[in-house]
């Protein structure tokens, strides 16, 4: 990742977002793995912070098509918070890969119990095959 193209973008909707600028056109911005960087207060320290998360970290793509029309301004990142940027951005991807490991458990988990409900439901709606007699053979 060259380290020179990623900025801070400013939404309309009051979004700030880092990431990697790939390309634009006349209405569209390209940027790959965005991050929401955030101001929080600090409730220990009342100290304000930055926190930067992923940015719709379940999609199928790190690539977004940004409207430019949503766009107020682009912006160069501090060295230090392009860093930030970079580390944080590593650990998401982990812990991304990991919350999906474990979804994939929970569906395997919750697809089995599916089917065996489908399976007593089935026999449950099966007409009974096995008929008791009352008839006594002497």
């Amino acid at each position: 990742m060259v380290k020179e193209k990623i900025y801070l973008l400013k939404f309309i909707n009051n979004d700030n977002v880092v990431g990697e600028y790939i390309s634009e056109n006349d209405y569209t911005i390209m940027i790959r793995n965005p991050m929401l960087l955030e101001e929080i207060i600090d409730p220990e320290s009342g100290r304000q912070m930055s926190l930067l998360s992923s940015y719709l970290p379940f999609s199928k793509s790190n690539i977004f098509e940004i409207s430019k029309q949503h766009v107020l301004f682009i912006s160069d990142l501090h060295p230090e918070m392009m860093r930030y940027y970079l580390n944080t951005l590593e650990i998401a991807d982990e812990y991304v890969q990991k919350t999906i490991q474990e979804i994939k458990e929970v569906n395997e988990t919750l697809e089995s119990l599916l089917e065996e409900k489908q399976v007593e439901e089935s026999l449950d709606e099966q007409p009974n095959l096995i008929q008791s007699s009352n008839n006594t053979i002497h």
